[in-house]
């Protein structure tokens, strides 16, 4: 079968693909040129581009749409459907994906609380008038989602001695005794604790539910000076409102990894606030790479011999 990774410049995932796939014809193409690639494949592997009626068209071949991710909020569901492809993703705990999210959102967390970007600014301006830096020791951390990524998160800050809070569509008190959480709400009650979070961790999936869940009202929420870490979607939070909040200190500083528009346009002015930043990037490590690489590949053996595809979102 002729299986086509759309994405021409993330070489380990592309050499992970064709090593778990030896027997297959495993091909790759620029995002932006997908439409004119896809004419005889089997299997189309998207990665970030958006993929949506107009692929699917060109692609009469086309068995299987497998996202080498979590996420898959780039593909039409509805288009997929209406052809009968079916579209599968690799969940996050079985591959690996969670704990290389957590891992990543601990990392922006310490930078934003150590004031990164204001640091790095000193150094090219000779200045020595450094900002204080503030630890994770002994704060309030909300976490909102506690998927994989979320309690990889969670169990991830046990040593700092945080006391963390979680939002969880459903709630499970035997979950928030494993991670030793001081407080578990639903999202209904996400407004009520923002007051107290010197740290909110953003690592929902994008939904139409979840789509600026940190909006307006809730930036005003917050405490004064916290820090926002989003490894989750760019629309999860309301650009403007957010933007201003850094601007007047009411969010001191963030740790980003995804974006409104992918990639960001470096001229953009949240580069000139105190924002440490990522480019979609803290899933892609060598843990999540080899795992998913595998499961990739069992859901093809599954389509071409008639088995149950697995992880299926469709």
């Amino acid at each position: 079968m002729k299986i086509l990774i759309a994405n021409d410049y993330l070489d380990d995932l592309f050499e992970h693909a064709k090593q778990e796939l030896k027997e297959h014809d495993v091909v790759r193409c620029a995002d932006t040129d997908l439409v004119h690639h896809v004419k005889d494949i089997d299997v189309l592997i998207p990665v970030r581009t958006p993929t949506g009626a107009k692929i699917m068209d060109a692609a009469p071949k086309l068995r299987l749409i497998q996202q080498y991710a979590v996420g898959f909020d780039n593909i039409d569901l509805d288009a997929a459907r209406k052809r009968k492809i079916p579209v599968a993703r690799v969940p996050s705990p079985e591959s690996g994906m969670g704990r290389s999210l957590a891992e990543g959102a601990l990392f922006l967390m310490i930078g934003a609380g150590r004031r990164f970007a204001k640091l790095q600014k000193c150094i090219v301006n000779q200045s020595l008038e450094i900002p204080m830096g503030h630890t994770l020791f002994g704060k309030t951390v909300l976490i909102v989602g506690l998927g994989s990524a979320g309690q990889a998160l969670a169990r991830l800050l046990k040593p700092f001695d945080c006391h963390v809070y979680g939002i969880k569509r459903n709630l499970s008190n035997s979950l928030s005794t494993e991670l030793g959480l001081s407080k578990l709400a639903d999202p209904d009650d996400l407004i009520s604790l923002l007051p107290d979070c010197d740290f909110v961790v953003i690592t929902v999936p994008l939904t139409p539910e979840t789509a600026g869940l940190l909006g307006s009202r809730e930036i005003e929420a917050m405490k004064q000076g916290a820090c926002v870490v989003n490894v989750a979607r760019g629309g999860v939070i309301e650009e403007q409102p957010f933007k201003q909040a850094l601007r007047s200190g009411k969010i001191a500083a963030a740790g980003l990894d995804v974006f409104w528009n992918e990639p960001p346009d470096p001229e953009d002015d949240l580069f000139d606030l105190e924002v440490i930043s990522m480019p979609h990037a803290t899933g892609t490590t060598d843990l999540f790479l080899g795992k998913a690489a595998k499961m990739v590949a069992d859901n093809v053996r599954r389509m071409e011999i008639g088995e149950e595809i697995l992880h299926r979102v469709d």
